[in-house]
């Protein structure tokens, strides 16, 4: 009975791992559902210990409390996994019915029906994953979906032809989006930012609006050239603005953008 648990425990982490990209609420609830599983796991094992020690009263194992209580925490667990299921599987139902409800027209001479679309699992996995996180990119989905390269890009192919999702190159990435997202590639373009040097600089313009470039050099412990350098990167990706007082150079973060910190 104990294999079996850490044998479930280990299947659900392996299958339903909750990544970066998926929602806060997602993640709290698989980290609740972790933390349940191998609570139940530590408990038996005592149980066991208890079991076979001396210096415990006879009976005392048989207390209801102590019988009921892994048990308790096993269908808490499964009832939380249950829930992360339906979560994906209604994600995925309520945007289909969006798809039908916008009546997109078949644009593509394949033969393939829409319903059948939805019925392939590696589809479906592709079309979770961009309904998760709007504006992954290629690479992403490649690894999201444990799919080869030429798969990948047959599945989004009959994605884009069928209406399905839309595309939008931000920068050097070409990114996938649910129909129903706002194309707005600024707020899109911090994800795809792979400096650590610049995201070190847009958060300290985000903590410190109209911060100077000789500031930014100091904090962070680079050259004055280099910040230059990637301050004028995020101005042509429409995430920054500057503004001159004198001599004087104050950057901010462009209004309608956010950015974690």
């Amino acid at each position: 009975f104990l294999l079996g648990i850490i044998g479930l425990f280990l299947f659900y982490r392996d299958k339903l791992e909750i990544r970066k990209s998926i929602s806060d609420k997602k993640k709290k609830l698989a980290d609740i559902s972790s933390i349940v599983l191998t609570s139940t796991v530590v408990y038996l094992q005592i149980y066991r210990i208890i079991d076979n020690s001396e210096k415990y009263p006879q009976g005392f194992l048989e207390e209801p409390l102590i019988q009921i209580f892994p048990i308790i925490l096993l269908i808490t667990s499964l009832l939380i996994l249950v829930l992360l299921i339906i979560s994906v599987i209604s994600s995925l139902q309520e945007y289909k019915s969006y798809l039908i409800f916008k009546r997109n027209k078949i644009v593509s001479n394949r033969r393939l029906d829409f319903e059948k679309i939805f019925e392939n699992d590696n589809r479906k996995k592709i079309i979770e994953n961009i309904l998760f996180s709007p504006g992954i990119h290629f690479k992403e989905l490649l690894r999201e979906c444990f799919l080869q390269r030429g798969q990948l890009q047959w599945h989004l192919k009959v994605l884009l032809e069928y209406g399905i999702i839309k595309s939008k190159k931000i920068g050097q990435y070409i990114t996938y989006f649910p129909c129903y997202e706002d194309l707005d590639s600024r707020k899109y373009n911090i994800k795809l930012m792979k400096s650590e040097t610049s995201m070190k600089i847009l958060s300290l313009i985000a903590k410190f609006p109209g911060i100077n470039p000789s500031t930014i050099a100091e904090k962070i412990g680079i050259k004055k050239n280099t910040v230059n350098y990637h301050i004028n990167k995020m101005k042509k990706s429409e995430l920054i603005v500057s503004q001159k007082e004198g001599r004087n150079l104050k950057i901010y973060l462009i209004e309608e953008i956010s950015i974690e910190l």
